[in-house]
């Protein structure tokens, strides 16, 4: 009786072993990497893969339907101060130029609440396109260029801070390529230096430039600063004040769409943004800027 105890403790302990070994998996978790992606630029253009973000609000005001009476503008009638754009492109025709000593040509004016996201106002007044915004989150706000859809352009236009209340950065911001889905470009320009080029595209926000550094604009209070955007095919080229502040190489919205101004900030900062002198115009082809 004895001798058969001890008989199945010693089978049973080497069973439980054996199970042990034979179910029992230790598994070793990779150390967590951070991938780094270099950006080599090359005189071939290529497809950038980029880190997808949430897209801040954007509030957008579209153009409404009626057509307007156009007259044909030669550059030389053209009541914008060309000299600083010629720097950074070739410009061919006038297709778009706005002065504001009306509102014949439809922009939007009003109120625009996008709740919970910006409470704006917006006005033709005295010369100039004003647009007051108050940001309740991070968020942009544009006003579409009446009649415009175009893939290739120049748009110049002057714009001025003359008011901002709260803590953080308030830009001027411009929009392009804007399409019925809601992809787009952004480049903005803020009152704390910083530049940027965004791509919006399938409800998400992607850095072509991401927030650096220039000396080429001065958006303080009463300063009156003139931008230049160029789209021509791959290259969006972005200018202020006749200097070239940089180009980037995407192919990912390479079609027409609408053309807005506006304003970005966040969440607590109130700002008056004032536009004039706006025109748009076909590119020949883009040149290096004298310095």
């Amino acid at each position: 009786m004895l001798i058969a105890a001890l008989i199945t403790a010693i089978l049973g302990g080497f069973a439980r072993e054996l199970f042990r070994k034979l179910f029992s998996v230790n598994v070793d978790l990779p150390t967590p990497v951070t991938q780094i992606v270099e950006l080599q630029v090359t005189d071939t253009p290529s497809l950038i893969s980029v880190t997808k973000t949430p897209s801040p609000s954007l509030t957008e005001t579209f153009t409404p339907s009626p057509q307007p009476s156009l007259t044909s503008t030669s550059i030389e009638e053209s009541t914008s101060d060309l000299s600083s754009i010629e720097t950074c492109v070739e410009l061919g025709e006038i297709v778009f130029e706005e002065v504001f000593d009306s509102n014949d040509q439809f922009w939007h004016v009003g109120d625009v609440i996008d709740y919970p996201y910006t409470d704006e106002e917006r006005a033709v007044v005295s010369g100039i396109y004003r647009i007051s915004a108050l940001f309740q989150d991070d968020a942009l706000s544009t006003s579409t260029i009446p009649f415009v859809n175009l893939k290739n352009f120049a748009l110049a236009f002057d714009a001025t801070f003359s008011s901002k209340s709260g803590t953080g950065p308030a830009r001027v911001a411009v929009f392009f390529r804007i399409d019925d889905a809601g992809n787009y470009y952004t480049a903005r320009f803020g009152d704390d230096g910083l530049y940027s080029i965004f791509i919006r595209q399938e409800e998400f926000f992607m850095p072509l430039i991401d927030w650096e550094q220039s000396d080429a604009f001065d958006l303080s209070i009463g300063v009156t600063n003139k931008f230049l955007i160029i789209a021509d095919g791959w290259r969006l080229t972005i200018c202020a004040d006749g200097m070239e502040i940089a180009s980037v190489l995407d192919s990912s919205i390479n079609s027409v769409g609408r053309i807005g101004i506006g304003l970005s900030g966040v969440k607590g900062v109130s700002v008056v943004g004032n536009f004039d002198n706006v025109e748009v115009r076909k590119v020949h082809k883009t040149i290096t800027p004298t310095p």
